[in-house]
């Protein structure tokens, strides 16, 4: 089973050497393996094997299928994690390990927890208890109390180069075209690359984003810019959750837009004539991106974010 960072290894073999941390914080843009990482971790104190983790013994696949016994996965629902969700976790963490000798947890999305929900986990990351092990993954540790982070051992996950990102994916079949252009929407991690070549509305969002700043032009323009983002999917019984996709593809043109601006190197290659036609500021679309982010964590209504932030961009302040 592949190594995939090296002080992921480290830290594992820490624990399993006993001396190492029990409470680890795995940060990065989406798509650099930090799950993988974790599963790896897990695995490794799970594994039955002599060289664990190994990959193919019964414990490391219950561990990758997610069924293991004394392995329990948190994840956000409606882009949270409720402080009830943290409290079952902490019971689950208290009780003594059915098989594996450790009892791991690993909560994805660690950014979503609202602050009860990291607070009622605070004594648990400092005094985590004998054979239990806490991996927290997220790509905004800046969301985070900064009394989480500082009970966790922090360990960086960052992208490959576009160019190294593109000669993998063409190692695992796609075409020369076709890798550079999801290399470079996924900005060098293989895992989002690959999450977004399989997100067959992907690229339909993708040019409504697109047709929405296109159209954007002055405060009359708003409304009309938001709609053309703010309805899709509504035509699917809303069945089709964007938001978070619309975020990162503006994010994304908007630092584009900055190295357009800068005279530096563009992820999106197949917009350049866009992104230099645009009169918008890529630093203020950055910012203005980053707020939203923090409003929809906060749960404020989507068409209302979509039309500040469009109202903020076309103003001039």
């Amino acid at each position: 089973m592949a190594n995939p960072n090296e002080r992921v290894a480290a830290l594992l073999r820490g624990i399993n050497g006993g001396t190492g941390v029990h409470a680890a914080l795995f940060s990065g843009p989406k798509g650099t393996g930090k799950r993988e990482g974790a599963v790896w971790l897990a695995s490794g104190v799970m594994g039955e094997s002599d060289s664990k983790p190994c990959g193919v013994c019964p414990a490391c696949r219950r561990v990758a299928e997610g069924q293991h016994i004394d392995v329990r996965f948190i994840e956000p629902e409606k882009n949270l994690i409720k402080v009830d969700t943290i409290r079952e976790l902490i019971n689950f963490l208290n009780m003594s390990a059915y098989e594996g000798g450790y009892r791991v947890a690993i909560i994805d999305g660690a950014e979503c927890m609202n602050e009860q929900a990291q607070n009622a986990l605070l004594k648990t990351l400092e005094e985590p208890g004998d054979r239990v092990v806490m991996l927290l993954l997220t790509t905004t540790p800046e969301a985070l109390l900064p009394t989480v982070i500082s009970r966790c051992r922090m360990v960086r996950f960052t992208p490959m180069s576009v160019e190294a990102c593109a000669a993998e994916l063409e190692k695992r079949g796609m075409t020369p075209s076709r890798a550079r252009l999801l290399a470079g929407l996924g900005q060098g991690a293989v895992g989002e690359a690959e999450r977004i070549d399989k997100d067959a509305s992907y690229f339909e969002l993708r040019d409504r984003v697109f047709a929405a700043l296109k159209r954007l032009k002055d405060t009359a323009s708003v409304l009309d810019a938001a709609n053309e983002i703010g309805t899709f999917g509504k035509e699917d019984g809303d069945t089709v959750r964007p938001e978070n996709v619309v975020l990162d593809i503006l994010e994304l043109w908007a630092r584009d837009r900055m190295a357009i601006q800068n005279g530096g190197e563009v992820f999106q290659t197949d917009i350049i004539a866009d992104l230099k036609a645009s009169k918008i500021d890529g630093i203020k679309m950055l910012k203005l991106v980053m707020k939203a982010r923090v409003s929809f964590r906060q749960h404020v209504n989507w068409t209302n974010i979509l039309e500040t932030m469009f109202f903020e961009l076309v103003n001039g302040n």
